[in-house]
């Protein structure tokens, strides 16, 4: 307190002896230096020679400030100059705060402000709805119409903003009411915040109408209904949206180019791929890592690893996110051996490789069942502090399960201090997978007791336990339970074990019925379990049936004419052996050759049923 009076009393009599105005010392620190450092400094110096700086000074130095610390120096400046009620600052010093995410000081110095004008509101409110505190800058937006400040253009813009980051679209309603009563102008800004909140808040209709509306569209408001149409699963309009941007001779910007991308590659549409590609290049795009970075992911999942590859290899600064997306690129698309040595080659290239890097590379040592360089990821994952990750740890779970190590999974999984769903889900399906049904069981109901509840993929692996065992009736218990204990709708794949499990047993005619009640046609692994069922029962006049429905819907699976064939031979129908195989030349098809893999050395080798091209190794193997 005794403090605060002193400082009062320095100011006041600072203020007294000092004159109003000394402009030509304000422009000379100006012109003094552009570095902050030697302007503050001089300002400090001019302080102490009692000289005072006038507002716009100061306003120009805050414009310049690079640091917090800068920031906060020429506050004090302001305060020694005796400007603390000067609106003007005021707004500068809020700017400068919330550029920095302190709402927290930004807030003081407005309270601190009596006479607030628009600018100070706008600034304040801006501020929180850029640091994500989108509750406050509502709230302030509230108490600055009942303070009879008018809004403009801008607080709208904010204000939706903050809408859109609360995804509140009650409040975006009543604020576009207010835009529409007070005959505010739908100008770019306004009506580009209005499609962003509207698209954000999943109202692509309404979004779309705005725009439709809009006399003026700049790069903001096209990006946002792309943006829109991509965020809402609207990939084909996005694309459209994006064509019509081209035509219309609008400018790109890397936003733009960054979330039509996506779009393609959801679609698959390589072709229109390839002409965004060539709006990068000739945007001068092609050195923006972000951009190279969506674009080498939409040519990874069109699968053209060609493209992807000498993308990659021409981009001269390539960080984590880059060697990420080439990584999952591989691995989602089954080059999961690639995927492996670009680890290893980010690792030699100094790339620090993040949790997403970790999540993306298990699987792919899961696929190939390749122990020891999953042993070795672990490795690397406890000594980079990854472990404790939930995502990672049922990534380590799944593949050592997949590597047939289900008993370090299992101890993997009881020292997990968290468990998801998912951690749950694994280790189920895993005990399954091998043989482990009772255990598989009882951590089922483990997990019920914790109160965690079960999603359709862990009743996917229940179910699947049950029909390894040919457990019937806990079958159907679990499948009954489903809807009506956790509101968990079956889907296809549980009608596919409950018809599985059905056909297994010989109940073919409740199999038939179940199907018939199902809300959706059976699909082909519906079907495929059915036509199992009739294999192992000889049940001829079925399996004929159910293949003619299979050959309908999945004409070019060769499994399921072979399984018909084999049909046919276990009840020495051998006319139908040979119209089957007759159909199968017909058509061209032919069955898809088992594979498998060894790793020798820490390198995965991968064989196909019948290739001999390693001949050379072939004779030791086959001897």
């Amino acid at each position: 307190m005794i403090s605060s009076i002193i400082h009062f009393r320095r100011l006041t009599v600072y203020q007294i002896l000092m004159p109003k105005c000394y402009s030509p010392f304000n422009k000379h620190i100006i012109t003094v230096s552009k570095d902050i450092n030697t302007s503050t400094e001089v300002l400090h110096d001019l302080t102490q020679k009692c000289i005072p700086l006038d507002s716009d000074t100061h306003a120009l130095r805050l414009q310049d400030t690079k640091t917090l610390s800068q920031g906060k120096k020429l506050h004090a400046q302001i305060l020694i100059s005796g400007y603390y009620q000067d609106t003007f600052l005021a707004t500068k010093l809020v700017n400068m705060y919330a550029m920095f995410g302190v709402c927290y000081n930004a807030r003081l110095v407005f309270d601190n402000i009596k006479k607030r004008n628009v600018f100070l509101w706008n600034a304040m409110i801006r501020g929180y709805a850029s640091n994500g505190e989108s509750e406050q800058a509502l709230v302030l937006f509230y108490k600055m119409r009942n303070s009879g400040v008018y809004p403009d253009n801008f607080t709208y813009t904010f204000a939706l903003k903050a809408c859109a980051g609360l995804l509140d679209i009650q409040g975006g309603k009543e604020i576009h009411y207010w835009i529409d009563r007070n005959g505010i102008e739908l100008d770019v800004f306004v009506g580009s915040a209005l499609v962003d909140m509207y698209a954000k808040c999943g109202c692509m209709d309404e979004a779309q109408h705005v725009f439709d509306k809009m006399s003026h569209r700049n790069v903001v408001s096209w990006t946002a209904m792309i943006s829109g149409y991509w965020q809402n699963g609207l990939a084909s309009e996005a694309i459209r949206l994006f064509n019509e941007m081209r035509i219309a001779g609008v400018i790109l910007d890397s936003v733009t180019l960054m979330n039509v991308l996506p779009a393609c590659a959801h679609l698959a549409a390589l072709q229109q791929g390839k002409v965004v590609h060539g709006c990068i290049i000739k945007n001068n795009f092609s050195g923006n890592v972000s951009v190279g970075t969506s674009l080498l992911d939409m040519y990874a999942k069109c699968r053209s690893f060609e493209d992807a590859q000498q993308l990659f290899d021409k981009m001269s600064e390539r960080d984590v996110i880059l060697w990420n997306a080439m990584i999952v690129g591989c691995a989602q698309n089954g080059d999961t051996d690639k995927a492996l040595r670009l680890f290893h080659q980010m690792q030699l290239e100094n790339v620090t490789p993040n949790l997403v890097t970790i999540v993306s590379v298990l699987p792919a040592c899961a696929h190939l069942a390749a122990l020891q360089q999953g042993k070795w990821m672990h490795a690397y994952i406890i000594r980079s502090g990854f472990e404790s990750d939930v995502s990672v740890g049922n990534c380590l779970i799944d593949m050592y399960i997949k590597c047939g190590s289900v008993e370090v999974a299992g101890q993997l999984f009881e020292r997990m201090s968290q468990r998801s769903v998912v951690s749950w889900t694994v280790m189920i399906l895993g005990y399954g997978m091998h043989g482990q049904v009772e255990d598989a069981l009882n951590l089922f109901s483990q997990m019920q007791q914790t109160g965690m509840k079960p999603d359709h993929v862990t009743f996917t692996a229940v179910l699947s336990a049950c029909r390894h065992a040919g457990l019937l009736d806990k079958g159907r218990q679990y499948f009954d339970s489903m809807n009506q204990d956790y509101c968990v709708p079956p889907r296809m794949e549980h009608y596919a074990c409950m018809v599985d499990l059905l056909g297994r047993a010989g109940h073919f005619d409740e199999a038939q019925d179940l199907m018939k009640k199902m809300p959706l046609q059976p699909d082909n692994n519906v079907l495929g379990a059915l036509l199992g069922g009739c294999r192992i029962h000889h049940n001829v006049e079925l399996a004929e049936h159910v293949s003619r429905q299979l050959f309908e819907i999945d004409p070019k699976n060769a499994g399921n004419y072979v399984l018909l064939s084999n049909i046919y031979a276990a009840a020495g129908q051998w006319h139908g052996v040979a119209k089957i195989r007759t159909l199968l030349k017909e058509r061209g098809l032919k069955k898809i050759p088992g594979s498998s893999w060894i790793e020798i050395r820490n390198s995965v080798h991968a064989f196909l049923g019948g290739e001999l091209d390693w001949a050379d190794e072939a004779s030791g193997v086959y001897a």
